[in-house]
């Protein structure tokens, strides 16, 4: 008993306590929920981040501040929440504070209004902002955005570099310094150089320097602005955090149109304004004899500095007389530079001769405007003349031995004389031989009963057989099937297939030229297929029916034709 009287008061003690908390505690929460606002000065110069603290004496959990009637007067630059919860002596408490980093949007007196969170609305606060003093002399200003072209007048379709360089003094900010480009309205654009960064000096002062370069071909003639750009971010400098937003100065350009020219602008001769324009042709080793079937393989290259290499023209030559010629499809590619842009397109053609003679590869023109000189100027490829021989009977295609395993001839020794006297001996005795075998073979045949039937008799034998060439390869297939085309059909042009029923027959044979005569054979399959559709397709070729005369015995028109002579019926 005397332990449990000891005890007691402690107890006691201990729920007068909690009974204590929790009615202070739940009155407090209930009562005096409030919510402040705190800023860190009054007067701050226009560009300064101010500092907004608000405060919230009571538990916020699920709750969100309200701030957007600040977004009137301010830009939200950041926002920050801490929670604080304490347990002290039996009592609980809970606080929330909102850190907010503002910058005014004009000058003057302003007045903060109030944020809300849920139902409690702090109190609203006044601040002035003074205009900036530092001076408009770019060369003494802590951050300033230039921009400027490489020339203010220019031509439709030339081209243009717009340079955008953003100068700031001290250290950006994370996360901040966001460059919202120009719209480049009526121009192609495109960015020449990713964003580069260096440091410079302005009248003994550093600089950082953040540069953006950018191509633009102006698509229409007249006035182009091209609007100012913008960067914003936060910039710490001399110990103080200072909101930017800069904005470069608008770039007006006078784009005037095409000058014209004594011919006709076409996608084979289009307007071209570049700063340099060059053409290069380069021929593959013709054969020493050029004969009918042959391939002559010409690379023409042309490259251009100030334009884009869809503006480039694709070089084409057209069959003339005497060949044919077979292009491959061009191909187009760019490099960036600072100082703009280079091109080129590739073309490489394979002319093939028809006919034997003189083969005149024709001449090649290409006029430019010379944006430097302002001038147009003309790019100029001579015309080629070449010989052409007859394609060879029965062209074996067999390969040259290479110079290296040719052996060298030696001067004649007595050893030699020797072999000028064995060799005629020996070849004389075979010849005898021969002759002997010959006459034995036709006494032997003479004996056999009857007469040889005409299809025993042996003909001569082709180099190649139709069933041969047709299984061969494509350079010998090719040769061997325009040689039975003459002789055959007398076909020296694919065109005269049509009238021996054979249409489809020259479609498939002009279909294996582009691929035979290409410099790189990549389908072989395709061209095992084409082979023996053609040689299937020979078999149905038909020579055209002769037109039947009309009978003219016994009427009219006989006395018209007294040539015709008629016999007398019995």
């Amino acid at each position: 008993m005397v332990k449990m009287k000891a005890h007691l008061p402690q107890r006691i003690t201990w729920l007068l306590t909690l009974w204590i908390t929790l009615l202070f505690g739940w009155n407090g929460t209930a009562y005096a929920e409030r919510l402040t606002m705190s800023i860190e000065r009054e007067l701050i110069e226009q560009g300064d981040l101010i500092s907004l603290w608000v405060e919230a004496d009571f538990d916020t959990l699920g709750k969100t501040l309200d701030a957007t009637n600040l977004e009137k007067e301010f830009d939200v630059v950041s926002k920050q929440r801490s929670n604080f919860y304490e347990f002290t002596n039996g009592i609980y408490s809970a606080k929330t504070r909102w850190h907010l980093r503002l910058m005014p949007k004009k000058t003057g007196v302003i007045v903060i209004p109030p944020v809300t969170l849920g139902k409690v609305e702090a109190q609203a606060l006044i601040i002035e902002v003074k205009p900036s003093n530092q001076t408009q002399n770019q060369a003494e200003k802590t951050v300033f955005l230039r921009a400027e072209v490489d020339q203010q007048e220019g031509f439709v379709q030339q081209q243009f570099l717009y340079r955008l360089r953003f100068y700031y003094r001290g250290q950006l900010l994370p996360t901040t310094g966001d460059m919202n480009a120009p719209l480049f309205s009526n121009a192609f654009a495109e960015a020449l150089k990713e964003e580069q960064m260096y440091s410079t000096v302005i009248d003994g002062k550093d600089y950082t320097v953040h540069e953006w370069i950018y191509v633009l071909f102006p698509q229409s003639s007249g006035e182009l602005t091209i609007p100012p750009a913008r960067v914003r971010g936060v910039v710490s400098f001399d110990g103080r955090q200072k909101a930017i937003d800069e904005k470069s100065e608008p770039v007006v350009l006078n784009i005037r149109p095409p000058v014209s020219d004594q011919q006709a602008y076409s996608a084979a001769q289009p307007w071209l304004p570049a700063q340099s324009l060059l053409l290069e042709e380069q021929w593959q080793s013709p054969p020493e004899t050029l004969r009918v079937g042959d391939s002559l393989t010409r690379t023409l290259t042309l490259q251009a500095y100030g334009l884009k290499a869809n503006q480039l023209p694709k070089i084409e030559m057209a069959n003339g007389e005497g060949f044919k010629v077979y292009s491959l499809p061009p191909t187009r590619e760019e490099e960036k530079f600072a100082s703009g842009i280079v091109s080129r397109v590739q073309v490489q053609q394979n002319i093939v001769p028809t006919a034997k003679g003189e083969l005149t590869v024709p001449a090649y023109q290409l006029r430019w405007f010379n944006t430097l000189t302002q001038q147009f100027e003309t790019l100029h490829l001579d015309a080629q003349t070449f010989v052409v021989q007859a394609a060879l009977a029965n062209a074996t295609y067999s390969n040259p031995t290479p110079p290296e395993l040719i052996e060298s001839v030696e001067p004649p020794s007595a050893q030699s004389h020797l072999d000028w006297l064995i060799w005629p001996l020996v070849t004389t005795f075979f010849a005898i031989a021969w002759v002997i075998t010959l006459v034995m073979w036709w006494l032997a045949r003479s004996q056999k009963k009857g007469e040889p039937r005409p299809d025993e008799i042996p003909e001569v034998t082709p180099a190649f057989t139709q069933a041969q060439w047709c299984q061969a390869e494509d350079r010998i297939f090719y040769p061997q099937l325009r040689q039975y085309l003459l002789n055959s059909w007398q076909v020296r042009e694919l065109a005269q297939l049509e009238a021996l029923n054979g249409a489809a027959l020259a479609e498939k044979i002009h279909r294996f030229e582009q691929a035979f005569y290409a410099p790189h054979q990549e389908n072989h399959q395709e061209n095992l297929e084409l082979k023996q559709q053609i040689c299937q397709a020979l078999s149905q070729l038909k020579k055209p029916k002769t037109p039947k005369k009309l009978g003219i015995k016994g009427t009219p028109l006989q006395s018209l034709y007294p040539e015709v002579k008629t016999r007398n019926e019995p």
